[in-house]
């Protein structure tokens, strides 16, 4: 089974952009590998993800009389037996406001089946390498608990959900983060409620302090964590990253 070494941070953080990086200067010899490059064989089933999200859309959480995503998203919840309606549970809970009328439960839980899928996928691999991912059931979480933060909800996802090595928290402070989100060409669905600095500064002071809490949780069990400053150039944040896994 491959090691998971997840970059863990908020949407717009930079990751996609850091995973990039590391593919470039990742070599043979190298103690990791980037996710991509053992995903070669990973056929996305677009008619399965939209009827099971559809499903969900209607509020019919109830997994198992849904048609199934991938065989993939099938074997990962063989041995998670309780995570299938827990998952969308949350989901529904936490992904639409009556009072605003936002409703992201479509896009969140499109989200997760595909990062399931390619999890499983990497599991899977027979690398002794850690296989480093970028979207990852952590990074979830910033969809999933943006609102509210339940550290006893948040425990009991970590452990159904917690196949991980590795985690590597970014962080960046609130201004630059809110500026580097609002240079992007397309807002991603979470940022459209926070058009202000006032209203990133409330939802990034929730995302922080979840994720503070999920790495204090998940050093106590073992895994290993590595802070990176995404204010640093994006070579030098690879770099720090490249090493700390190839010493390990």
């Amino acid at each position: 089974m491959a090691k998971i070494a997840e970059i863990f941070g908020p949407p717009g953080i930079g990751k996609s952009s850091l995973i990039r990086c590391l593919d470039t200067i990742n070599k043979k010899s190298d103690n990791w590998v980037v996710y991509s490059r053992v995903l070669s064989n990973h056929v996305e089933s677009k008619k399965g993800l939209t009827e099971l999200v559809r499903s969900l859309y209607k509020n019919l959480i109830n997994i198992p009389q849904l048609i199934p995503f991938e065989d993939a998203f099938l074997r990962y919840f063989e041995s998670r037996e309780e995570a299938k309606s827990e998952l969308w549970q949350i989901i529904d809970n936490n992904s639409h406001d009556e009072e605003t009328g936002q409703d992201f439960r479509f896009e969140v839980a499109r989200h997760c089946l595909n990062t399931i899928n390619v999890l499983q996928t990497i599991l899977e691999n027979n690398t002794d390498k850690f296989v480093v991912y970028d979207e990852g059931m952590l990074s979830r979480i910033m969809h999933l608990f943006y609102k509210s933060t339940c550290n006893d909800e948040l425990e009991k996802y970590i452990d159904t959900h917690g196949d991980y090595s590795v985690v590597v928290m970014l962080y960046l402070d609130c201004k630059t983060h809110y500026e580097r989100v609002n240079k992007r060409h397309r807002k991603m669905i979470i940022h459209r409620h926070t058009d202000t600095l006032e209203k990133f500064n409330n939802y990034n002071k929730n995302v922080m302090q979840n994720m503070e809490y999920v790495c204090e949780y998940l050093e106590k069990q073992g895994v290993r964590i590595l802070k990176v400053d995404a204010s640093e150039h994006i070579k030098e944040q690879a770099k720090t990253i490249s090493e700390y896994l190839n010493n390990g």
